[in-house]
């Protein structure tokens, strides 16, 4: 009994030994874990070097270590990145990372990065395990973290999207003020190109429109670019590099290639930038909410691989008074969605107002939208200020323009001048531009002044506005009152002055001048009766009569009729008007199936048309009609008559099914060339006349 009792206690100290040998043991070694929400896909710390994600295929994982150990540090730590789709697919995704030495009882990050491959990662299991050189831990199953992630990027077919490359970049537009009429005719012109109207009718609506896309275009420029179109065409330069107007890197096209830009890509830029200019608010769609955007993001990036154009708006403080908001609504573009469960996923996006550098060595944070359950938040060193997330929206890039975007477009035309017209009838007054060198001050019968005095703003009269931007100058007095105009000559050049006065809310008064001279110091004296009108400009060279004048009916019915804008120019020239009444132009009608069509010569190996246009030179042997089909119902037929100089020359009928585009000939016979003349294309849509397409030959 007493040796087993001896045994025994030996036994326990032998015992207690080992225990507290192991536990010296343990405490020598460092005990490396990867604590929750280490394994991360993004993030906020701009300390982390490797932010250099300028393509969507490659992606940073930040992992981060901590060194649970009190007093020994953990040498030569490594990091493995590693995953697959299920547990028994996991392998290496790359080589092991250094980390770094990790202090006890401190933490280290490490930036990885991960090549994604080709095809969108859906489904991905994805580990990180961290490691001490030479060195066993005592806890080795919190080295390990595990996410489940999902990843759709932009991929054109042979490479990812690149914030470099395929964006289009104007952080500070510059445009002098030729480059600035010459984008405002522009505009203008395109404009009224897309309604069908009557001369004189398109005469007043181009006065109209002139002021006013003059003071928002340069709102807009102020603004940086948040068009629509501007995203948009990124997105059409990444998929066809071709389509660039210049060849220079996107990152090195000057201000001035923008103009160049909206005389290549009207549709893509024209349309929807006269739509934001002309719509309150940019031309934003309505909030779809998180849900909703997720899934659109979803479907493009991981589908059709093209980039989704995301509509934000939110609420920002003003600086002009204290307490208030004013609104923001801006168009950018998402390349990246990134999914991870039991997170938020976040979109990576580009931003043309806030370009992220022009090279990696000028990379921070990559922008980032987080959808989260009760709204958004951004990240990532935008500089909006401190905005108040309001609502969000994601679209496909519209490419080409459709009827209905035309229609659409024709709207905010129609929208953004009834705006105007109520907004001055409510508060009884009328608008004056001047766009020219020069100032203007008005001055009214009991002699109270509005305008420009020795360079600064003067303002005596109750109710009268002034808003000045470089050489546009905006009145908005009150209608009752009679005033005399003088303007003065700041330089050398040409003035327009245009007066805008509603006498009803559906009713425009335009009333513009153009091309008046000035000079420096010279004067210009414009007698604006009460109403807002004014009959003669008294110029150093004499009276001068309105260029235009008249009341634009912004009811009238002409406003819904259908009207698609045709490039002029000397291989477009519009059709003889002593035509054949059958061969007349006919714009496409609405409601067809028919949403694009062309006359072109032909089309290449990449489906891209060529030659577009309705006039061709003698010795063409064959042009070619497109006609692109939307949602066509099976049975759906086309009948296309072949005119020449009123004589049917060829009828075809296709039959039309689902969407798609088709290209059919007409091809000289038994000659090497076409007829000299006037060729028409009559379309027919199960019999109902739905468009006439007129081109020459000479």
């Amino acid at each position: 009994m007493l040796w087993d009792g001896v045994y025994a206690h030996r036994a326990l100290l032998m015992a207690l030994c080992v225990v507290a040998m192991g536990a010296a043991v343990a405490a020598d070694l460092p005990d490396l874990r990867i604590p929750d929400g280490g394994l991360a896909l993004t993030t906020t710390d701009p300390s982390l070097p490797a932010f250099w994600e300028s393509a969507a295929d490659r992606q940073c994982v930040v992992v981060t270590v901590h060194n649970a150990s009190a007093a020994t540090p953990a040498p030569g730590v490594t990091v493995q990145l590693s995953g697959g789709p299920d547990l028994l697919g996991v392998s290496d995704l790359g080589p092991a990372v250094l980390a770094g030495d990790v202090p006890p009882g401190q933490s280290r990050s490490v930036a990885i990065a991960w090549d994604l491959g080709v095809e969108p990662i859906r489904d991905f299991q994805l580990y990180a395990h961290a490691t001490c050189a030479g060195m066993a831990d005592p806890t080795p199953d919190d080295n390990w973290a595990h996410a489940e992630v999902a990843i759709s990027y932009a991929h054109n077919g042979q490479r990812a999207f690149s914030v470099f490359d395929d964006t289009y970049r104007f952080a500070s537009p510059a445009l002098d003020e030729s480059a600035l009429a010459a984008l405002r005719d522009q505009l203008v012109d395109f404009a009224i190109g897309c309604v069908n109207a009557d001369e004189p009718e398109l005469a007043l609506l181009a006065g109209a429109l002139g002021p006013v896309l003059e003071a928002r275009t340069r709102a807009w420029l102020a603004a940086a670019c948040q068009s629509p179109g501007m995203v948009t065409t990124a997105d059409a330069y990444f998929h066809d590099p071709t389509e660039k107007p210049v060849a220079a890197s996107v990152p090195q096209m000057t201000p001035d290639d923008l103009l160049l830009d909206l005389q290549t890509c009207p549709d893509t830029q024209l349309l929807p930038l006269t739509q934001a200019l002309l719509t309150a608010g940019g031309a934003v769609p309505a909030d779809w909410g998180v849900t909703d955007t997720l899934a659109a993001a979803r479907d493009l990036l991981a589908g059709d691989r093209r980039c989704p154009v995301l509509y934000l708006a939110s609420r920002q403080p003003t600086q002009e008074m204290a307490g208030a908001q004013r609104e923001s609504r801006r168009a950018i573009l998402a390349y990246k969605l990134i999914e991870v469960t039991g997170r938020d996923p976040v979109l990576y996006i580009y931003d043309p107002g806030h370009p992220v550098g022009a090279g990696p060595g000028d990379l921070g944070i990559m922008p980032q939208i987080t959808l989260k359950s009760d709204g958004w938040s951004w990240a990532g060193g935008m500089h909006y200020g401190t905005p108040h997330p309001r609502g969000i929206s994601a679209r496909a890039p519209h490419l080409p323009a459709s009827v209905d975007d035309y229609a659409a477009c024709r709207r905010a035309i129609r929208d953004g001048l009834a705006d105007i017209a109520q907004s001055l009838h409510t508060a009884h007054a009328f608008a004056a531009l001047l766009t020219c060198p020069a100032d203007a001050l008005f001055v009214d019968a009991l002699g109270q002044r509005v305008g420009m005095v020795d360079g600064r703003v003067v303002n005596d009269v109750p109710g009268a506005e002034v808003v000045t931007a470089g050489e546009a100058e905006w009145y908005t007095l009150p209608r009752d009152s009679q005033y005399q105009l003088t303007i003065t000559g700041t330089a050398s050049g040409e003035a327009t002055l245009t007066l805008l006065n509603p006498p009803t809310p559906d009713l425009l008064g335009v009333t513009s001048f153009n091309t008046l001279p000035v000079t420096p110091g010279g004067r210009l004296s414009v007698p604006v009766i009460s109403g807002g009108d004014a009959q003669a400009a008294l110029t150093p060279g004499g009276l001068a009569a309105p260029t235009i004048s008249g009341t634009l009916d912004l009811a009238a019915p002409w406003w819904s009729t259908a009207a698609i804008p045709t490039e002029t120019g000397p291989d477009t020239l519009p059709p003889p008007a002593d035509l054949p009444a059958e061969m007349m132009p006919v714009p496409l009608a609405l409601g067809s199936v028919i949403d694009r069509a062309v006359v072109c010569l032909d089309q290449d190996e990449r489906g891209q048309l060529v030659g577009e246009g309705n006039a061709f030179g003698f010795g063409v042997a064959k042009v070619a009609m497109y006609l692109h089909i939307k949602d066509a119902l099976p049975g759906t037929e086309l009948t296309l008559d072949w005119m020449h100089e009123g004589d049917l020359l060829r009828k075809q009928v296709i039959a039309a099914d689902g969407t798609g585009g088709t290209i059919t000939y007409l091809m000289a016979a038994n000659k090497p060339q076409l007829w000299e003349g006037n060729y028409a294309v009559i379309v027919r849509e199960n019999g109902r006349h739905v468009g006439t397409f007129t081109f020459t030959v000479r």
